[in-house]
């Protein structure tokens, strides 16, 4: 089943949508098979678009998933944090976070791809885009004076909102800019902030770049990656489908495709040592964070593989990958085994006049048939079987902070007991699954271990996780999809795995949550689409469409007043006592950790500009006008 929303698959009988939070009523999901399969999908970090494992860039936005740098294209219908609200796909605002894992599910509207921002060492030069050039202003003086980059990014191509990527060098003393872009290229330049007039152009028909801390550029052209050295450039490689670097930029690994078959390959970016071959022919491929490892699947077994081509094989008969996270080289998966048993051994005689000897002949002779799943994890040293009755991921986390993972587990067949009169007109089948899903418990796992196993409590409607307390927030709803609970757990400590009532109510929507407690909101209004907002069972405000955690200082971006007409809200700082006003009438924000924000407000779609804003944490003042796109502020996590 897939959210009729958004289109994210459910499992069967959900009663919300884990990525946007929509309520779904009865028949309003659509069978998986009618939408495009998640087998093999990534989600690009900059919109949320699912795309094929294999893409270089997202053609939803032009996000460049190799090299963490944005393409040409605005982003154009970008689910933001307040998905569920949005009319049109026209709205977004950009917030830090911190969601850990390949997928997330259940943290309620704001969806785990779709959330982003700055860091407080950010530069103060913004670059954005006007008529058809592109423009760059310094946030920090009271009177903003733009500075023209070019006059001719493109006569048809514009971005629209807000588009990712480094177009300003770490140190700030650099500025990339493009020219003639035709939808597919365009001339790359790079030049110094002090004298932008002065560019160098570094290349032509240029398809994606990376400018590296050390404000030398990797790009791509005509499928071959390219290495700027500050004063000339040199191919790498060819053939070149994607690339990443390590943390230092001072290595990389790529893949080439040639004639169909994709090989991988790790090296020195200043080549002095020969390219080292790692693997080819694979299903899929990992990497992890500061590449020490790789990882790469080929049918169903998983092998380990370090920056010499050691390969090493770690794991076997793999039926699918759940997740993997960069930072800690940690893996969920499944096997699958099928299981069989008579159908009598599941039966109990209800009847009056008992079984009917034939159908007691079939039951005894024909057998019940399913395909068993465990969930396994690979630690980076060694596999571990979490569980041999998996039956579905509910939700997960894994960082160097902390990790979990909630799903729901089977009963043991044995003790699966189905009544006569319930089968005797019926599936067989169905009865008995029907049953096993039923006694079904919710089951919380960490580090591999489980921790807690949940039968008596409603199906899980979201979960958040705050990694640096530990702390874990889940809601479950009744069968009708109207009362609430929240609970509230722990990862470690006497109290691991124990589940506490934290507080009840209906139309539950958890937001975010910091060390001291949980931001939620409570009669949620699924027509209007708020609520009221409460932190740790105190009402904060009235109201809310939704809220998002910025800093770890606590404060909180809230978004009230919706215009659906305008697509537009209002923004809001809550420093923990109050509501600081940030401006109305937005379209599309940034807010980075230091509690300033970008933003484009009174925009007009039909003419794609508005009005370019920045708060500095006190005040709101213009940078410009007639903008029709600026450049978020945040790093690249390389």
């Amino acid at each position: 089943m897939v959210c009729p929303k958004c289109g994210a698959p459910l499992e069967d009988g959900a009663t919300f949508c884990g990525n946007c939070g929509t309520k779904i009523e009865g028949g309003g999901a659509q069978p998986v098979s009618q939408q495009n399969s998640d087998q093999g999908s990534v989600f690009c970090p900059n919109c949320g678009k699912r795309l094929s494992a294999g893409d270089v860039f997202c053609d939803e936005c032009g996000f460049n998933l190799a090299a963490g740098t944005a393409g040409n294209a605005g982003t154009k219908g970008i689910k933001g944090i307040i998905a569920s609200v949005k009319a049109s796909k026209k709205l977004k605002i950009i917030i830090p976070a911190c969601v850990a894992g390949v997928l997330v599910v259940g943290i309620g509207i704001f969806a785990a791809a779709n959330l982003s921002g700055g860091k407080s060492d950010l530069p103060t030069k913004l670059v954005y885009f006007k008529d058809q050039g592109m423009m760059m202003v310094d946030l920090k003086p009271r009177k903003p004076k733009p500075v023209e980059l070019t006059d001719s990014y493109s006569r048809s191509h514009n971005p629209s909102g807000t588009v990712g990527g480094r177009y300003v060098s770490k140190d700030g003393k650099y500025v990339i800019y493009k020219e003639d872009y035709d939808g597919d290229t365009y001339d790359l330049f790079l030049a110094k902030v002090s004298k932008p007039k002065e560019g160098k152009k570094i290349d032509s028909n240029v398809s994606g770049y990376t400018l590296l801390n050390n404000n030398t550029l990797l790009y791509k052209k005509k499928n071959s990656l390219y290495y700027y050295n500050g004063k000339e450039s040199k191919r790498f490689a060819k053939d070149v489908k994607s690339y990443r670097l390590d943390e230092s930029q001072k290595n990389l690994y790529w893949s080439e495709t040639d004639r169909g078959e994709t090989t991988y390959y790790y090296q020195d970016l200043a080549q002095k040592k020969e390219a080292v071959e790692l693997e080819d022919d694979v299903d899929k491929f990992y990497a992890e964070k500061d590449l020490k490892n790789f990882y790469a699947l080929k049918g169903d077994k998983l092998y380990q593989i370090d920056k010499a081509g050691n390969k090493e094989r770690v794991a076997d008969d793999i039926s699918e990958i759940l997740s993997f996270d960069s930072e800690t080289g940690v893996f969920h998966y499944l096997k699958t085994d099928m299981v069989e048993q008579e159908y009598g051994k599941f039966v109990r005689d209800d009847s009056s006049d008992g079984i009917p000897e034939r159908q007691q002949e079939r039951l005894d002779e024909e057998k019940f048939e399913y395909e068993a799943k465990s969930l396994y994890l690979f630690d980076g040293n060694k596999e571990q079987l979490i569980s041999d009755r998996y039956n579905y991921m509910v939700s997960y986390s894994v960082s160097e902070k902390g990790q979990y993972f909630l799903f729901t587990e089977y009963p043991d067949l044995e003790s699966v007991e189905v009544l006569w009169s319930d089968m005797e007109n019926s599936s067989w089948n169905s009865c008995i699954k029907q049953e096993m899903s039923e006694e079904a418990v919710t089951v919380l796992s960490s580090g591999g271990q489980k921790i807690g196993e949940y039968g008596d409590i409603d199906q899980v409607a979201q979960a958040i996780f705050h990694s640096e307390s530990g702390k874990l927030y889940i809601s479950t709803v009744d069968e009708n999809g109207e009362d609430f609970m929240i609970w509230q757990t722990s990862l470690s400590g006497s109290g691991a795995g124990t589940l506490a009532e934290y507080d009840e109510g209906e139309g539950i929507r958890l937001q975010a949550a910091d060390g001291k407690g949980l931001y939620y909101l409570k009669d949620y209004d699924y027509d209007d689409e708020c609520g009221d907002l409460y932190y740790n069972k105190k009402e904060v405000l009235r109201d809310v469409y939704g809220a998002a955690s910025v800093n770890d200082g606590g404060s909180m971006v809230l978004i009230t007043d919706y215009d659906d007409r305008d697509d537009c809200v209002k923004l809001s700082l809550w420093n923990g006592k109050k509501a600081i006003p940030v401006a109305e009438e937005v379209n599309y924000a940034d807010k980075a950790e230091d509690n300033t924000f970008v933003l484009l407000t009174d925009y007009n779609h039909s003419r794609e500009e508005g009005d370019l804003m920045y708060f500095d944490g006190k005040s709101l003042r213009k940078l410009d006008e007639d903008v029709s796109a600026f450049v978020q502020r945040d790093s690249i996590d390389w």
